[in-house]
């Protein structure tokens, strides 16, 4: 019995070691960022792999809108 717990024990803590590399391997990109401008707004688009998290906050004095992406990498500047 104790060699079968502690079976148990080594194999999940194989289990727990694997599953942040798994985690790790999928990449959250922010790819295309482009706008258009009008008299009265901006429209902003943000390319996003699939996945993305996102937090809009709006924020005054000046008027402003921040967007928190997580967890992404800019692909390219």
């Amino acid at each position: 019995m104790r060699k079968l717990g502690a079976a148990l024990v080594g194999l999940s803590s194989l289990l727990f070691l694997f599953v942040p590399l798994t985690q790790a391997e999928i990449r959250y990109e922010v790819g295309r960022v482009s706008y258009e401008s009008y008299s009265d707004y901006t429209r902003v688009f943000i390319g996003l792999t699939p996945g993305t998290g996102y937090v809009v906050i709006d924020l005054d004095n000046p008027p402003r809108l921040k967007v928190n992406l997580y967890p992404a990498n800019l692909s390219s500047v």
